[in-house]
């Protein structure tokens, strides 16, 4: 695919709207539907799961910085001319992510596997490096004070200074999983991923609010109720203290799992489903949610990993990676109704649904009323005007195809009708954080995909799905409403999902509890590591251990970001898992009754680690 030159001047964006149609151009193959698609291109390392939210467009429009999280580079593009003026390549697995404006002429990105924040000189093309935790995911810069605000997924929010070979002048520990972080006067705003709960920190660094989206609840619905969680994407509203929060939603009803009526993580429209896309607006100052009661859901997206608010503050753009779709509403409907509440479709004059084929994981909105939105496969810079699904201009990222069969399969809608993927509940190849209530099977937490998964078989929490083809037909075909895939697109995903990283440890603050932990785990008298052995830490079988039935031996690769714990999330902590007599199973799951407090601080310790 070769790029296409500018069409439009960047002065003449609000006249765009009398154009006529186009058609979005696509070169992106449909990999779900099982139908030749051509040879995947060789690649030395599995494409990164999708986490969104790679683009920074600044002020002016003049200059993009885009992270390229499948090839680790940092490409930076002339808006004008819409070409790349500078490629920086970065070390292999860095995993680009989030990038935020600095001082004049600067911009700071997050490498999200490679534990640093890289500072680059936009008009240079040159960057300095500096590690930060293991885990990078947001990023604020103050300006007025010359700081950089960085969120880890460890609990993290590290604060350092203009001068990059300066150590952090401030360490906070929030807890795991932060995802955002936004500063509005002396406050931070910060998310937390998997939970969609936003944290207000103050100028001393108390978190004085931490505030999760409403439920939208059954009697709204006509019978069926939804809890928030995975927060893709956080951002400012301008001309307010306000910030929006683009998450989903997950039922909170049971499920059937039957094959009997057709597929059952999916209806016809959004309003049947089991997850759906939504925002939720946050008073910045107090933490307090800001949207009507019955507002939010926006329609039919399939991971809406990216979302942007216009510099007027009156305008979003929402797009979903697993349906190619960009939507653009107005922020006052957004506060106020709820499409899963209204229905689906029939969009009114405030509301645009457009396709960017080539599945789009970041937004930012252009002067005058269009949007730039970035694509991962044609890695492309696309300016669209959302009004008509127009493609204005566009440009090419440098580097081999994207293309991975296994990425796909994961990412994609299962169908063409379908409103979810299998990254809809494993966000970036990990789990949502829920316990979902399935017909004649019951409570079961989502397991995580990262870590070597095909390692741990046999697979589900039962031990019942032998192998992934077993457990495509079950949950992809059956359950999904997905189309029959082949063996060897089904062997790639496998190949795929076996090469999503953890998330890494953060070092622990007391090695000494950490190695008296390790003590205890190892310990024939406790006998954790009877089952929890090996590179996986799990033996493969399914047990009894006190716990109702015989379960698999999870993996505890990473266990410490995997909250809640056990097959049905009765522990919400590591600590209550070993505490809570009436979830951990006793002392059939380790003999651990006769350990003190301390000890059980201990085991806890070396647990994170892992």
């Amino acid at each position: 695919m070769t790029s296409n030159k500018r069409l439009f001047s960047l002065t003449s964006l609000a006249l765009i709207g009398l154009v006529g149609t186009a058609v979005v151009s696509g070169c992106a193959d449909d990999p779900i539907v099982a139908t030749p698609i051509g040879d995947a291109p060789v690649q030395l390392e599995a494409p990164a799961p999708i986490a969104g939210g790679t683009l920074l467009v600044n002020n002016d429009s003049q200059r993009a910085v885009i992270a390229d999280t499948d090839l680790d580079q940092v490409v930076i593009v002339d808006l004008a001319a819409m070409e790349v003026m500078h490629t920086i390549e970065l070390q292999t697995g860095d995993e680009p992510g989030r990038v935020v404006a600095g001082e004049e002429g600067h911009a700071y990105v997050a490498l999200r596997r490679g534990g640093a924040v890289l500072s680059v000189d936009v008009e240079a093309g040159t960057a300095i490096r500096k590690d930060i935790c293991p885990a990078p995911r947001g990023l604020a810069y103050d300006g007025a004070n010359h700081q950089l605000h960085v969120a880890c997924a460890g609990g993290e929010l590290v604060r350092i200074g203009g001068d990059l070979s300066a150590p952090p002048t401030r360490t906070l520990n929030l807890g795991d999983d932060l995802r955002d972080v936004i500063q509005q006067g002396d406050k931070l705003l910060v998310s937390r991923f998997r939970q969609a709960g936003l944290l207000v920190v103050d100028s001393a660094g108390d978190v004085i609010s931490d505030r999760l989206p409403r439920n939208l609840e059954s009697g709204q619905t006509g019978g069926r109720a939804f809890s928030p969680s995975v927060a893709w994407r956080v951002v400012a509203v301008p001309g307010s203290d306000d910030v929006m929060m683009m998450h989903q939603r997950g039922l909170v009803g049971e499920i059937p799992t039957g094959p009997a009526g057709g597929p059952t993580y999916y209806g016809s429209d959004c309003t049947s489903g089991i997850v759906h896309a939504a925002v939720s607006f946050f008073d910045g100052g107090t933490g307090a949610v800001s949207s009507d009661e019955v507002a939010g859901g926006v329609g039919m997206i399939v991971l809406p990993v990216d979302a942007a608010v216009d510099a007027s503050g009156q305008r979003i753009a929402i797009v979903g990676a697993g349906n190619d779709v960009l939507y653009t509403t107005s922020v006052t409907r957004a506060r106020s109704t709820d499409r899963v509440v209204e229905g689906c479709f029939g969009y009114d004059s405030d509301e645009t649904e457009a396709t960017v084929a080539g599945e789009p994981v970041a937004v930012a909105y252009a002067n005058g009323g269009a949007v730039y939105v970035q694509t991962r496969q044609p890695a492309m810079l696309k300016l669209i005007w959302p009004a008509t699904g127009e493609q204005l201009a566009a440009v090419g990222m440098p580097g081999p195809s994207r293309r991975n069969w296994g990425h796909a399969l994961f990412h994609k809608a299962a169908s063409r009708s379908s409103l979810i993927s299998c990254a809809s509940c494993h966000p970036e190849g990990r789990d949502d954080g829920r316990v979902w209530e399935f017909a004649n099977i019951g409570s079961r937490r989502t397991q995580t995909m990262s870590g070597g998964v095909l390692n741990t078989m046999p697979l589900h929490w039962n031990g019942d799905m032998t192998s992934l083809h077993d457990l495509m037909d079950e949950v992809f075909v059956a359950r999904m409403g997905g189309d029959a895939q082949p063996a060897d697109r089904i062997d790639s995903l496998g190949e795929w999902m076996n090469q999503v990283a953890s998330v890494p440890a953060s070092p622990a603050h007391d090695l000494a509890a950490v190695a008296r932990g390790e003590a205890l785990f190892s310990s024939s008298e406790v006998g954790c590591a009877n089952c929890h052995n090996g590179a996986s830490l799990t033996n493969n079988a399914t047990v009894a251990v006190g716990t109702g039935r015989a379960f698999q031996v999870p993996s505890l690769v990473a266990v410490a970001h995997r909250a809640p714990f056990m097959h049905d999330g009765c522990a919400a902590t590591l600590q209550e898992r070993f505490t809570d007599e009436s979830c951990g199973g006793g002392d059939a799951h380790g003999k651990t009754s006769h350990l003190t407090p301390t000890q059980i601080a201990d085991l806890v310790s070396y647990l994170e680690t892992l």
